[in-house]
């Protein structure tokens, strides 16, 4: 693994090392992407180093590669702002119809039982459907924490029927948490009570990250994985990795306990921050998972349960029949950790020799 000594470009790009010390964050604390100096974010450039120096990968039943579904839950209610941007967004591309069904849908929310956004069972359907599981990731903050939306304890009931169809819950972790580690444990226990069993997978709002210290707290308070890894400037391999795998500290010259699960493709970042239309997006959704495919990886995906009914359940549908029509394995976050772990894949991380010999 020659490419792989210290301080060479795969090296750096693998560890984050250009993230350390940035010279500036954004309003959330995190590490834009047009800071970098990583050009080729659309190109899994380590993990086709490892496989082409002979790490292969392997999935259930034969499966080639893997898809990694997940919906992070920041709203449970209908946001008269987002109904004004979708409707927009629909009368620019002359869609009358969906606007129209928008405005409609922003209506019969006001009733609370019917609020699009409280979407859970009908996303369960659908990807059941294509034989697919998924991770829900839920925050868990205090009524008085910035940034409430909702009480958890009120989703009780429904957080336990996803437990119990066999899909993923995980902690969304407020913006603060991360740096505030008793704050966190008791996220995570409040979201514990509500779903009955432990929690072991998170992802912060708002993508909030800083390498090396989410990844040493989150280990800390004795997570099993994350899939924070990500921009939402653009999709795309923040760190050149298509698979899973175990961080290494720079600092410390040791591996991280947890397992990353790098994340990809967001919706926001299509409709947010890239601007581009769904044509697009989808093009650029198909290049992503086919360069992940090529290499027996995993492409993760995010998509919010308040865009399902906007940007877009008909585009979530397409990657769902994308996956089916080419074999992947679409499965929950935590579905995927237990694999990984037990599959042992992460030999090749034992120790910092296995990177630099």
């Amino acid at each position: 693994m020659d490419l792989l000594r210290a301080n060479s470009p795969l090296w750096k790009r693998f560890t984050g090392m250009e993230e350390y010390d940035p010279a500036f964050t954004d309003e959330y604390g995190r590490f834009p992407h047009y800071a970098s100096n990583q050009a080729d974010i659309m190109s899994p450039t380590v993990s086709k180093f490892l496989v082409d120096h002979g790490v292969s990968f392997e999935y259930p039943n034969g499966k080639p590669y893997a898809l990694c579904l997940t919906h992070d839950v920041d709203l449970i209610r209908t946001t008269w702002f987002g109904v004004a941007e979708e409707t927009a967004r629909a009368l620019r591309g002359r869609d009358f119809r969906r606007a129209g069904e928008t405005v409609g849908e922003a209506i019969r929310s006001l009733d609370g039982r019917q609020d699009p956004c409280r979407n859970f069972a009908e996303i369960i359907r659908l990807e059941e459907k294509y034989g697919a599981k998924s991770t829900f990731y839920f925050l868990a903050r205090r009524f008085w924490d910035d940034g409430w939306t909702y009480d958890v304890e009120r989703l009780t009931d429904e957080i336990r029927d996803i437990v119990r169809n066999g899909w993923g819950v995980g902690l969304h972790g407020s913006p603060t948490s991360i740096d505030d580690l008793p704050a966190l444990r008791e996220e995570r226990a409040r979201l514990e009570a509500c779903a009955g069993k432990r929690v072991v997978g998170y992802r912060s709002h708002y993508l909030r990250f800083q390498v090396p210290t989410t990844w040493e707290n989150l280990a800390r308070t004795g997570f099993e994985y994350d899939t924070s890894y990500g921009t939402p400037y653009c999709v795309g391999f923040r760190n050149g990795m298509c698979h899973p795998f175990q961080p290494y500290n720079i600092l410390s010259n040791r591996l991280a306990s947890l397992l990353e699960i790098p994340l990809q493709i967001m919706d926001f970042s299509f409709a947010r921050y890239m601007h581009v239309s769904e044509r697009i997006g989808w093009e650029i959704t198909k290049k992503i998972i086919n360069s992940s495919r090529a290499l027996g990886g995993v492409t993760t995906i995010l998509w919010h349960n308040n865009y399902m009914p906007t940007f877009g359940e008909d585009f979530y549908r397409r990657i769902l029949e994308f996956g089916a029509e080419n074999d992947a394995w679409m499965t929950s976050a935590e579905e995927l950790c237990a694999w990984w772990r037990n599959q042992r894949y992460t030999n090749w991380q034992e120790s910092r020799e296995s990177y630099l010999a």
